[in-house]
């Protein structure tokens, strides 16, 4: 029970950071986001 109690924070944790990370891409300034769609 340990270590699927574990396994389902590590996955709750990756989805909230994912979450942060969807966020702040979406609310970056429009200068780095043309940066990264040129570099890309």
């Amino acid at each position: 029970m340990k270590i699927k109690f574990g396994v389902q924070l590590i996955i709750t944790f990756i989805i909230a950071t994912g979450t942060l990370f969807a966020q702040s891409v979406t609310t970056v300034p429009p200068d780095m986001a043309n940066d990264r769609f040129l570099t890309e």
